[in-house]
Protein backbone atom coordinates (compact mmCIF):
# COMPACT_ATOMS: atom_id res chain seq x y z
CA UNK A 1 0.00 0.00 0.00
CA UNK A 2 1.14 3.14 -1.11
CA UNK A 3 1.97 6.19 1.63
CA UNK A 4 3.20 9.65 1.25
CA UNK A 5 7.31 10.44 1.54
CA UNK A 6 8.38 11.59 4.96
CA UNK A 7 10.70 14.19 3.18
CA UNK A 8 9.59 15.42 -0.80
CA UNK A 9 6.49 18.10 -1.13
CA UNK A 10 4.92 18.91 -4.12
CA UNK A 11 2.57 21.84 -4.99
CA UNK A 12 -0.41 21.28 -7.08
CA UNK A 13 -2.69 23.32 -9.57
CA UNK A 14 -4.66 24.88 -6.70
CA UNK A 15 -1.57 25.75 -5.23
CA UNK A 16 -1.82 23.68 -1.52
CA UNK A 17 1.40 21.08 -0.51
CA UNK A 18 0.88 17.58 -0.73
CA UNK A 19 3.09 14.54 0.11
CA UNK A 20 4.98 12.77 -2.82
CA UNK A 21 3.12 9.10 -2.86
CA UNK A 22 5.82 5.93 -2.21
CA UNK A 23 5.95 2.43 -0.91
CA UNK A 24 8.84 3.25 0.84
CA UNK A 25 9.63 5.64 3.86
CA UNK A 26 11.24 8.01 1.42
CA UNK A 27 10.35 8.44 -2.44
CA UNK A 28 13.15 8.04 -5.26
CA UNK A 29 13.87 11.53 -5.46
CA UNK A 30 14.67 12.04 -1.86
CA UNK A 31 16.60 8.68 -1.22
CA UNK A 32 18.85 9.74 -4.21
CA UNK A 33 19.17 13.26 -2.21
CA UNK A 34 20.26 11.28 0.93
CA UNK A 35 22.71 9.37 -0.43
CA UNK A 36 24.65 11.81 -2.07
CA UNK A 37 24.45 13.80 0.88
CA UNK A 38 25.70 10.49 2.68
CA UNK A 39 28.33 10.64 0.15
CA UNK A 40 30.08 13.86 0.73
CA UNK A 41 30.07 14.04 4.39
CA UNK A 42 33.72 12.60 4.31
CA UNK A 43 34.90 15.31 2.34
CA UNK A 44 32.63 17.86 4.46
CA UNK A 45 34.49 16.67 7.17
CA UNK A 46 37.84 17.14 5.96
CA UNK A 47 37.03 21.18 5.23
CA UNK A 48 35.38 21.49 8.68
CA UNK A 49 39.43 19.94 10.29
CA UNK A 50 40.86 23.13 7.91
CA UNK A 51 38.76 25.89 9.11
CA UNK A 52 38.33 24.78 12.88
CA UNK A 53 41.10 26.79 14.15
CA UNK A 54 39.56 29.84 11.62
CA UNK A 55 37.43 32.73 13.05
CA UNK A 56 34.26 32.47 12.09
CA UNK A 57 33.21 34.66 9.14
CA UNK A 58 30.23 36.64 9.85
CA UNK A 59 31.17 39.89 8.57
CA UNK A 60 30.95 42.00 11.66
CA UNK A 61 33.65 42.78 13.86
CA UNK A 62 34.36 41.23 16.45
CA UNK A 63 36.55 42.08 19.90
CA UNK A 64 38.54 39.78 21.43
CA UNK A 65 39.47 40.49 25.13
CA UNK A 66 42.90 39.87 26.83
CA UNK A 67 43.34 36.69 28.15
CA UNK A 68 43.72 32.95 27.32
CA UNK A 69 42.30 31.82 23.68
CA UNK A 70 39.97 28.80 22.58
CA UNK A 71 42.18 27.46 19.62
CA UNK A 72 39.70 25.75 17.56
CA UNK A 73 36.18 26.82 16.77
CA UNK A 74 33.81 25.47 19.01
CA UNK A 75 30.94 24.84 17.15
CA UNK A 76 33.12 22.96 14.38
CA UNK A 77 34.28 20.49 16.99
CA UNK A 78 30.54 19.74 18.29
CA UNK A 79 29.38 18.98 14.61
CA UNK A 80 32.39 16.85 14.16
CA UNK A 81 32.23 14.42 16.79
CA UNK A 82 28.03 14.42 16.36
CA UNK A 83 29.16 13.10 13.01
CA UNK A 84 31.66 10.63 14.04
CA UNK A 85 28.89 9.41 16.70
CA UNK A 86 25.93 9.39 14.70
CA UNK A 87 27.21 7.91 11.37
CA UNK A 88 29.03 5.05 13.40
CA UNK A 89 25.79 4.15 16.09
CA UNK A 90 23.71 3.78 11.78
CA UNK A 91 27.04 2.16 10.13
CA UNK A 92 26.32 -0.40 13.73
CA UNK A 93 22.94 -1.17 12.77
CA UNK A 94 23.59 -1.75 9.44
CA UNK A 95 26.05 -3.92 10.05
CA UNK A 96 24.44 -6.24 12.48
CA UNK A 97 21.34 -6.64 10.26
CA UNK A 98 23.89 -7.70 6.98
CA UNK A 99 26.08 -9.67 9.21
CA UNK A 100 29.03 -7.61 8.67
CA UNK A 101 31.93 -6.88 10.79
CA UNK A 102 30.50 -4.17 13.25
CA UNK A 103 32.35 -1.26 13.71
CA UNK A 104 34.94 0.42 16.57
CA UNK A 105 32.00 2.60 18.33
CA UNK A 106 35.74 3.88 20.44
CA UNK A 107 36.39 5.01 17.22
CA UNK A 108 33.29 7.40 16.59
CA UNK A 109 34.41 8.60 20.18
CA UNK A 110 37.56 9.84 19.73
CA UNK A 111 37.90 9.04 16.20
CA UNK A 112 35.05 11.05 14.80
CA UNK A 113 36.74 11.52 11.96
CA UNK A 114 37.99 7.75 10.71
CA UNK A 115 34.25 6.78 11.98
CA UNK A 116 32.61 8.70 9.30
CA UNK A 117 34.92 7.59 6.55
CA UNK A 118 33.91 4.05 7.46
CA UNK A 119 31.00 3.97 8.03
CA UNK A 120 30.20 6.07 4.47
CA UNK A 121 32.14 3.22 3.29
CA UNK A 122 30.14 0.69 4.46
CA UNK A 123 26.26 2.42 3.33
CA UNK A 124 26.89 4.14 0.17
CA UNK A 125 25.75 3.44 -1.94
CA UNK A 126 24.61 -0.32 -1.71
CA UNK A 127 23.04 -0.23 1.52
CA UNK A 128 21.70 3.22 2.05
CA UNK A 129 18.27 1.62 1.11
CA UNK A 130 18.64 -1.21 3.93
CA UNK A 131 19.37 1.97 6.62
CA UNK A 132 16.45 3.81 5.14
CA UNK A 133 14.49 0.61 5.65
CA UNK A 134 15.16 -0.01 9.42
CA UNK A 135 12.50 -0.76 11.77
CA UNK A 136 12.57 1.65 15.18
CA UNK A 137 15.13 0.79 18.17
CA UNK A 138 16.95 2.57 21.33
CA UNK A 139 20.15 4.36 19.84
CA UNK A 140 22.24 6.48 21.96
CA UNK A 141 22.04 10.28 21.44
CA UNK A 142 24.04 13.00 22.99
CA UNK A 143 23.05 16.55 22.81
CA UNK A 144 24.99 19.43 24.01
CA UNK A 145 22.29 22.06 25.14
CA UNK A 146 19.45 20.19 27.45
CA UNK A 147 16.58 22.60 25.95
CA UNK A 148 17.82 21.28 22.38
CA UNK A 149 17.32 18.14 23.84
CA UNK A 150 13.60 18.39 24.86
CA UNK A 151 12.53 19.68 21.97
CA UNK A 152 14.32 16.99 19.69
CA UNK A 153 13.11 14.01 22.30
CA UNK A 154 9.52 15.61 22.11
CA UNK A 155 9.39 15.13 18.24
CA UNK A 156 11.06 12.06 17.93
CA UNK A 157 9.65 9.96 21.44
CA UNK A 158 7.84 11.34 23.83
CA UNK A 159 8.08 8.80 25.91
CA UNK A 160 11.41 9.32 26.27
CA UNK A 161 13.38 11.39 29.14
CA UNK A 162 16.94 12.45 28.82
CA UNK A 163 19.88 11.80 31.62
CA UNK A 164 21.81 16.03 32.17
CA UNK A 165 24.98 15.57 33.69
CA UNK A 166 26.73 18.55 35.55
CA UNK A 167 28.20 19.85 33.09
CA UNK A 168 25.00 20.19 30.85
CA UNK A 169 24.98 17.50 28.29
CA UNK A 170 21.74 15.39 28.08
CA UNK A 171 22.06 11.61 26.98
CA UNK A 172 19.12 9.87 25.62
CA UNK A 173 18.22 6.69 23.86
CA UNK A 174 15.27 7.62 21.42
CA UNK A 175 13.78 4.60 19.22
CA UNK A 176 14.99 5.69 15.83
CA UNK A 177 14.28 4.11 12.22
CA UNK A 178 15.48 4.87 8.91
CA UNK A 179 13.13 7.41 8.78
CA UNK A 180 15.54 9.73 11.61
CA UNK A 181 18.57 8.13 9.83
CA UNK A 182 17.46 10.21 6.39
CA UNK A 183 16.70 13.37 8.91
CA UNK A 184 19.71 13.23 10.11
CA UNK A 185 21.80 12.37 7.50
CA UNK A 186 20.56 15.45 5.83
CA UNK A 187 20.98 17.69 8.81
CA UNK A 188 24.87 16.82 9.51
CA UNK A 189 24.86 17.95 5.69
CA UNK A 190 23.05 21.42 5.83
CA UNK A 191 24.97 22.26 9.18
CA UNK A 192 28.05 21.83 7.67
CA UNK A 193 27.66 23.14 4.56
CA UNK A 194 26.27 26.46 6.95
CA UNK A 195 29.51 26.41 8.98
CA UNK A 196 31.58 26.22 5.99
CA UNK A 197 29.51 29.42 4.06
CA UNK A 198 28.75 27.13 1.09
CA UNK A 199 24.92 28.10 1.69
CA UNK A 200 24.03 31.36 0.40
CA UNK A 201 22.54 33.77 2.90
CA UNK A 202 18.42 34.58 2.46
CA UNK A 203 18.68 38.13 1.24
CA UNK A 204 17.28 40.59 2.57
CA UNK A 205 13.86 41.81 1.71
CA UNK A 206 12.83 45.56 0.80
CA UNK A 207 9.11 44.97 2.16
CA UNK A 208 6.14 47.58 1.19
CA UNK A 209 7.88 48.39 -2.11
CA UNK A 210 6.89 46.71 -5.79
CA UNK A 211 9.11 46.41 -8.31
CA UNK A 212 9.11 49.20 -10.95
CA UNK A 213 9.08 46.83 -13.72
CA UNK A 214 6.77 44.05 -12.80
CA UNK A 215 4.94 45.64 -9.91
CA UNK A 216 5.37 42.27 -7.55
CA UNK A 217 6.04 43.13 -4.43
CA UNK A 218 9.64 41.07 -4.70
CA UNK A 219 12.53 43.64 -3.95
CA UNK A 220 15.34 42.07 -2.46
CA UNK A 221 19.19 43.56 -1.98
CA UNK A 222 21.11 42.79 -4.96
CA UNK A 223 24.00 40.68 -4.49
CA UNK A 224 27.76 42.79 -4.66
CA UNK A 225 29.26 42.23 -8.14
CA UNK A 226 31.99 39.33 -8.98
CA UNK A 227 34.07 42.39 -10.54
CA UNK A 228 34.51 45.24 -8.37
CA UNK A 229 34.83 47.67 -11.58
CA UNK A 230 31.24 47.24 -12.37
CA UNK A 231 28.43 49.54 -10.56
CA UNK A 232 26.55 47.66 -7.73
CA UNK A 233 23.49 47.18 -7.58
CA UNK A 234 21.41 48.03 -4.41
CA UNK A 235 17.94 45.94 -5.61
CA UNK A 236 16.83 43.04 -7.66
CA UNK A 237 13.18 41.84 -8.09
CA UNK A 238 13.17 38.06 -6.94
CA UNK A 239 10.10 37.77 -10.06
CA UNK A 240 11.42 39.22 -12.76
CA UNK A 241 15.43 40.01 -11.90
CA UNK A 242 14.92 43.25 -12.90
CA UNK A 243 18.10 45.36 -10.61
CA UNK A 244 18.02 49.16 -9.34
CA UNK A 245 20.96 51.17 -8.22
CA UNK A 246 21.10 53.14 -5.24
CA UNK A 247 19.88 56.80 -7.03
CA UNK A 248 17.59 54.77 -9.05
CA UNK A 249 15.63 52.74 -5.91
CA UNK A 250 15.62 55.61 -3.47
CA UNK A 251 14.32 57.95 -6.29
CA UNK A 252 11.32 55.11 -7.08
CA UNK A 253 10.53 54.83 -3.31
CA UNK A 254 10.16 58.23 -3.08
CA UNK A 255 8.06 58.54 -5.79
CA UNK A 256 6.05 55.47 -4.32
CA UNK A 257 5.70 56.48 -0.82
CA UNK A 258 3.59 59.71 -2.08
CA UNK A 259 1.08 57.60 -3.59
CA UNK A 260 1.16 55.30 -0.98
CA UNK A 261 0.45 57.70 1.53
CA UNK A 262 -2.80 58.85 -0.38
CA UNK A 263 -4.22 55.06 -0.31
CA UNK A 264 -4.88 53.68 3.23
CA UNK A 265 -5.22 50.23 4.73
CA UNK A 266 -1.85 48.90 2.66
CA UNK A 267 -0.73 45.70 4.31
CA UNK A 268 2.74 44.09 3.46
CA UNK A 269 3.07 41.17 1.46
CA UNK A 270 3.23 39.14 4.48
CA UNK A 271 0.51 40.17 5.96
CA UNK A 272 -1.31 39.37 2.68
CA UNK A 273 -0.18 35.74 3.35
CA UNK A 274 -1.22 35.69 6.95
CA UNK A 275 2.44 35.63 8.31
CA UNK A 276 1.59 38.37 10.25
CA UNK A 277 4.59 37.34 13.05
CA UNK A 278 6.76 38.07 9.97
CA UNK A 279 5.41 41.42 9.45
CA UNK A 280 8.46 44.02 9.10
CA UNK A 281 7.50 47.03 6.95
CA UNK A 282 6.83 49.84 9.51
CA UNK A 283 4.18 51.62 7.30
CA UNK A 284 2.06 48.20 6.86
CA UNK A 285 -1.33 48.96 7.98
CA UNK A 286 -2.23 45.63 9.16
CA UNK A 287 1.02 46.41 11.58
CA UNK A 288 -0.51 49.54 12.68
CA UNK A 289 -4.16 47.86 13.87
CA UNK A 290 -2.12 45.40 15.97
CA UNK A 291 -3.21 42.29 13.61
CA UNK A 292 -6.23 42.40 15.69
CA UNK A 293 -8.53 42.09 12.50
CA UNK A 294 -6.90 39.52 10.86
CA UNK A 295 -5.89 37.44 13.75
CA UNK A 296 -9.51 37.75 15.25
CA UNK A 297 -10.75 36.36 11.49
Amino acid sequence: MAGFCQAAVRTSADDEWHGAKTFQVYCAACTDRISNCLAELPAAFVRLEIVIGERPRTGRAVRVPPGSRVLVRTEVDALQRLMGWVLGSWHERVARVDRLTPPDMDAAVHHDGHAVARAVECLHPDRVNALLALPPEPMGRIMYDPREAEEWLAAIDPAETGTVTLSGEAYMTPRLSGLHAGREILELHYRARRILGEIRAVPEAFDGVPCRECEEMALERAEPPSDPAEEAKHSRCAACRHEMTRWEYDGWVAMYRSWAESVPGLACRRCGKGDHSECAWKACDCRARGHAEQIAA
